[in-house]
């Protein structure tokens, strides 16, 4: 019985460790909008990766953006 338990719980752990491993691996979509303090969409502002900055992309007329962040990656740069 202990060598069944064992054996159940070294195939979850691994199992879990490769689940972990493929979120790692994985890019990273950041959908979002800019807005002002009055809640108003900013057109036109700067969003992109600080190690990427030539593959940013601009808000548009509603102040909605989409970046795509790579593993590792992990903030977003705002600029007007």
């Amino acid at each position: 019985m202990k060598r069944l338990i064992l054996i159940i719980l070294m195939a979850l752990a691994s199992s879990l460790a490769f689940a972990q491993n493929n979120v790692r691996n994985t890019n990273l979509e950041v959908i979002g909008r800019v807005v002002d303090t009055e809640g108003n969409p900013m057109i036109g502002v700067a969003v992109y990766v600080p190690t990427r900055v030539e593959q940013g992309v601009i808000t548009g007329t509603d102040g909605s953006f989409k970046v795509l962040l790579n593993p590792g990656e992990s903030f977003l740069e705002f600029s007007l």
